[in-house]
């Protein structure tokens, strides 16, 4: 009997199993679909200076409090050039990092509302080489990146191994002659819960249910992270049936 066979193509470790009349499983990471991290923003107003300079952008907080100066390299070329100031509403100072030809390079510091230094990274030409990072009284804390991806209880081989044991060739679908790739849209919560499942292309209603449901079903997930505040997640999860 030919054996029917499911590819999940997730992450960089490569993983094939094989054993008689069940479905194989093969994990790369050379299909992820990009992800992205949404952020709430505050809204804000902008006002125009009188005589404004094409190189420069100031934008306000409704209060009228200044959130933001971007320097750019000429009033065409839009692209940071300088250094870049933002700031909290309560005024005090929030990030200013420097850029060259739109490229993070020099002093990247981050600060705490209280005005206390959160962290200092150091780029050349855009490659973050050394930082360090405190806390709201100023201790030195472990370093962490400034963005965190979300990540699966136990990395990358714990996720591989849960696809592995709970993905299935959906019995409907074996005696036919269906395969192809089915794409699973999933948010990651702030508090690490799945949401938002969703098939972004599909194959068929049988494969398309197969690859939610196991979708749906994962456990929490570590949060991402932005500056060590924790920020919900999106990705897209390439999921590939086939059959020998």
């Amino acid at each position: 009997m030919k054996s029917i066979s499911a590819v999940l193509i997730l992450f960089i470790i490569t993983t094939t199993l094989y054993a008689q009349n069940t479905p194989n499983y093969i994990v790369n990471e050379s299909e992820l679909i990009a992800s992205t991290i949404k952020v709430t923003t505050i809204k804000t107003v902008k006002f125009t200076d009188p005589k404004p300079d094409g190189r420069i952008k100031k934008v306000y907080y409704e209060s009228g409090q200044l959130k933001s100066e971007n320097h750019f390299i000429s009033s065409t070329i839009k692209r940071f050039h300088g250094k870049q100031t933002y700031w909290h509403e309560n005024g005090k100072i929030s990030s200013g990092i420097y850029f060259k030809n739109g490229k993070k390079d020099g002093s990247a510091k981050y600060y705490w509302k209280n005005g206390q230094l959160k962290r200092h990274d150091v780029y050349q030409n855009g490659i973050l080489k050394n930082g360090k990072c405190w806390d709201e009284k100023g201790e030195k804390i472990k370093y962490t990146k400034y963005n965190t991806h979300a990540e699966f209880p136990g990395g990358k081989k714990a996720l591989a191994s849960y696809f592995l044991k709970n993905l299935q060739y959906p019995t409907k679908s074996r005696n036919a002659s269906c395969r192809g790739k089915v794409i699973v849209s999933v948010k990651i919560e702030k508090d690490g819960s799945i949401s938002d499942v969703s098939v972004v292309k599909g194959v068929n209603l049988v494969l398309n249910n197969e690859a939610k449901r196991v979708v749906k079903n994962m456990p929490n997930w570590k949060p991402a992270l932005r500056n060590g505040v924790a920020v919900n997640y999106e990705i897209s999860i390439p999921i590939v049936f086939f059959r020998n």
